[in-house]
């Protein structure tokens, strides 16, 4: 079943991301949580998806090479981002100006 919080068209840089995250959706634990109602608190001319204007709706500085990244979900005190061309998954830690690369597909973070 598609998840609800992700588009089902691929983007042109990367349909198999696109794809597998509409095919699988994402994890729950409680380690994890997905972000869920993108549209709120943002206006409805936001891009709630992608992390420059989230970062740009709290007034936040964001690397430049991440603002069209995707926020998929919080781990502890970490946004997760994912960069919809290469696939790989990035983590925002609170507080952090900069990321860290986490894994390099978003296959990774389906357990077996």
């Amino acid at each position: 079943m598609p998840s609800p919080t992700f588009p089902t068209k691929a983007p042109r840089e990367s349909p198999r991301t696109a794809n597998f995250l509409s095919a699988t959706g994402l994890p729950a634990s409680d380690v994890f949580t997905a972000r869920t109602d993108v549209e709120d608190p943002y206006a409805p001319e936001s891009d709630a998806i992608t992390i420059g204007s989230r970062f740009d709706h709290y007034g936040l500085q964001c690397p430049d090479e991440s603002r069209p990244w995707w926020s998929i979900g919080y781990l502890f005190t970490s946004l997760l981002a994912l960069d919809p061309a290469s696939g790989r998954v990035h983590a925002f830690a609170e507080g952090a100006v900069d990321y860290i690369e986490l894994h390099r597909d978003i296959e990774s973070l389906v357990s077996p």
